[in-house]
């Protein structure tokens, strides 16, 4: 848990850098929990890095799939990354889980025109 509060508490000081190195090594130590990915995810996404970004957050899906908040933050991740084709299939996963999901739907629609 030190490291994954340290990384939180470096990225409040807007030290991302130093949030990613925390949150790696609070992963080295306790992969099994996706929030560590997730945090992780938003430390490269205040860099600007959404690929890296979005690999993180698929890492977290590795361990909890059909999490919607992952899967809507994955989503946005590849749209800002550029990868709006991927962004699609994600989205359309999640009107599967979801069918009334209207903010996935409008995303979609969105991306398609």
């Amino acid at each position: 848990a030190y490291f994954s509060k340290l990384g939180t508490v470096y990225f409040n000081l807007k030290k991302f850098d130093q949030a990613v190195n925390a949150y790696n090594s609070a992963i080295a130590l306790r992969g099994d929990l996706p929030n560590r990915y997730i945090n992780l995810g938003l430390s490269h996404e205040a860099m600007c890095d959404f690929a890296a970004a979005a690999q993180a957050v698929r890492k977290a899906l590795e361990k909890s799939p059909d999490n919607l908040s992952y899967l809507a933050l994955l989503s946005e991740f590849l749209i800002k990354a550029g990868q709006t084709a991927g962004a699609q299939e994600i989205l359309e996963r999640i009107l599967e889980l979801e069918p009334t999901n209207a903010q996935a739907r409008q995303r979609l629609m969105a991306l398609k025109f």
